[in-house]
């Protein structure tokens, strides 16, 4: 080194990667964080369910080699109290036992999904020519369904089958229809529209039926 002149250092490379293979580790980690990234905001954490953004990239098949799909909205009962009178566990216990129902009910490649707190959509797939998936067949399986896993996991000796508050909840069915291809993701938000809207005024009615009864029972003990 001449006097009075100052080389400039080079940079060291402590990396045993060569510049392609550092870009590609580069890739495939950014692939892996975004594919990480997509799960988490389609997957309900709690259920492990598909949420209300999995639903919506699932209509694109739903439209197009499994249609028609009937569709059940299902809300359940008493959540709220359950969470309010024995703590969020004993809610979270709820709801994971009605998945745990619907899926024992359904086949496996029918979609649930955890649209809100308490409100689920069930899609029931490649309904054609089958009678078994029918509206007043699907609603008797699920009507009888519940019944017998109330009374078989009420009493469970296994803790971790048992649960603590028997399972109620409000569903409706909505059967998409025979539509041509350009028609179908619009006759399928129909259908789970529909499903919903009769859901949300059969709960209602439920709601409206049981505080009537409370009134009558209010009324009988002021007049004792």
């Amino acid at each position: 080194m001449s006097e009075g002149k100052t080389e400039n250092p080079q940079p060291i490379i402590k990396s045993g990667l060569n510049p392609e293979e550092s870009i590609g580790a580069f890739v495939l980690n950014a692939a892996d964080k975004l594919a990480a990234k997509l799960s988490e905001s389609t997957i309900d954490q709690l259920t492990g369910l598909e949420n209300r953004r999995g639903l919506e990239r699932a209509k694109a098949n739903f439209e197009v080699d499994r249609y028609p799909v009937l569709f059940i909205a299902a809300d359940l009962d008493h959540l709220k109290l359950i969470n309010d009178k024995y703590g969020h566990e004993a809610g979270d216990k709820y709801i994971l036992s009605f998945v745990r129902l619907i899926k024992e009910t359904f086949r496996p490649d029918d979609g649930v999904y955890r649209l809100g707190g308490d409100e689920f959509l069930i899609a029931v797939k490649n309904t054609k020519n089958d009678p078994a998936l029918s509206p007043e067949n699907l609603s008797s399986r699920i009507t009888n369904s519940l019944k017998v896993f109330n009374e078989k996991n009420l009493s469970d000796e296994d803790p971790n089958k048992r649960i603590d508050h028997p399972l109620a909840f409000t569903f409706a069915i909505e059967s998409s229809h025979l539509v041509s291809s350009s028609q179908r993701l619009e006759e399928v938000n129909r259908a789970i529209k529909t499903a919903d809207d009769k859901e949300v005024g059969l709960k209602q009615e439920k709601k409206d039926k049981q505080k009537a009864q409370q009134n009558l029972v209010d009324q009988a003990s002021t007049n004792e």
